[in-house]
């Protein structure tokens, strides 16, 4: 649901005589809305969730919803739940189950119904939910991408990398595609040049790996190179998303971050959360790939990519 409909939830609520509080919580336990008893401000008798049906339709998101639903029940929290198809289509009914359901969480909390732990727990003067990361994880619930694998092959050779046959060439290329791909060209140099047992890629190295990428796209017809990147038409079809938490130097600088995979990270992550503000997918996409921290360059980066292929509304 827009923000402006969780605004007009708030203020829907203050209209009743009821404080709401937007993102109460910390972490995983978050909820959208937290209403607070009309009498006694310090206690939440509703926890109010705004959801599309894009997200809700993700099994692992559901799944994650599930748990933390449950562990707030188990607390003595009050869900309720509104739709945003609902919310836009048949808006007078969503607000007459919404001031239903406050009536009725007051009337629970003021002890007209019996319910065993209702809000026994509480929440803190900033909005935490207490005790509730310590009770369950949901970090097994997280996307996750499978770890970047770099390719580390040996030549077998005394020769200079420039002085080697280009059919050698050609057989590092094509492995270091097929475990790394896709790759910027300038990373095929690198690997080429440590192939050979060196810690620099000079200008030859560079034009030795240029000429047999160019010629093992010409021989391998499974090879497509494209604005730099080298990759398998598999790749192209089912572009991998890597974690690179564990990598470092160059394969972590933005301009060599392939369109595919941010591509295919940005897909992922839409398919089983729905929609999201462009920042916030850049953001997303920038931790899926294993990015400690999201700067300028890599912002641009990514963000580049998503405005191509991406629509934001």
């Amino acid at each position: 649901m827009p923000r402006s409909g969780s605004s007009f939830l708030t203020t829907f609520a203050c209209t009743l005589g009821f404080d709401a509080d937007p993102q109460v919580g910390s972490s995983g336990f978050r909820v959208d809305l937290g209403v607070r008893h009309s009498d006694r401000p310090a206690q939440y008798i509703l926890a109010v969730e705004c959801d599309g049906a894009a997200y809700h339709s993700a099994l692992w998101a559901r799944e994650r919803d599930r748990l933390r639903q449950e562990v707030l029940e188990g607390l003595g929290w009050r869900f309720h739940r509104i739709w945003s198809t609902d919310w836009f289509h048949r808006r007078e009914r969503e607000i007459s189950r919404l001031k239903d359901a406050l009536a009725e969480a007051k009337a629970i909390a003021d002890g007209r119904f019996e319910v065993d732990g209702a809000n026994d727990v509480g929440v803190d003067d900033e909005g935490q939910l207490d005790a509730t990361e310590q009770m369950i994880s949901l970090e097994h619930l997280a996307l996750k991408a499978r770890p970047y694998v770099k390719a580390e092959l040996s030549a077998n050779s005394n020769l200079e990398p420039h002085d080697a046959p280009v059919g050698l060439l050609i057989d590092i290329v094509t492995k270091v595609v097929d475990i790394e791909g896709p790759l910027h060209t300038e990373e095929i140099a690198r690997r080429i040049s440590a192939a050979f047992g060196k810690n620099r890629t000079g200008s030859r190295i560079v034009a030795a790996a240029d000429l047999a990428i160019a010629n093992a796209v010409k021989r391998n017809a499974d090879l497509r190179l494209h604005d730099g990147f080298l990759f398998t038409m598999l790749q192209q079809e089912n572009p991998p998303v890597r974690d690179r938490s564990t990598v470092s130097g160059t394969l972590l600088k933005a301009e060599l971050l392939p369109p595919m995979e941010v591509t295919a990270a940005a897909a992922l992550i839409l398919r089983e959360s729905g929609g999201m503000e462009r920042e916030e997918l850049i953001r997303s996409v920038a931790n899926l790939l294993g990015y400690q921290r999201v700067g300028p360059d890599l912002a641009r980066s990514i963000g580049d990519v998503l405005e191509a292929t991406v629509n934001f509304g």
